[in-house]
């Protein structure tokens, strides 16, 4: 695990990340567009991933039952940018 969560000692049980319940329909919507990243390719560059499709995200979210709400939008941008983030290390 990485050691940025061991500091936050609520959020972490038996050496695990503890998933608060109100975030768990932004992380099924996250996790139901994993195939929805948008990609761009310019030039002679190797492809990139510029972030998430979001109709994509809203069909997959539908097909799964989730309704994206403004707020479960709001954490899905937030697991975005750190998976971008992740991504690019």
């Amino acid at each position: 695990m990485d050691a940025r969560w061991a500091a936050i000692p609520d959020l972490v049980e038996d050496g695990r990340l503890v998933l608060l319940d109100e975030l768990e329909p932004a992380v099924d919507a996250f996790t139901s567009a994993a195939t929805q990243w948008r990609w761009i390719a310019d030039g002679w560059n190797a492809p990139r991933r510029i972030g998430l499709d979001y109709s994509g995200l809203r069909a997959a979210a539908e097909m799964t039952g989730i309704d994206i709400t403004p707020e479960i939008f709001g954490w899905v941008r937030v697991m975005e940018a750190a998976a971008m983030q992740a991504l690019a290390e």
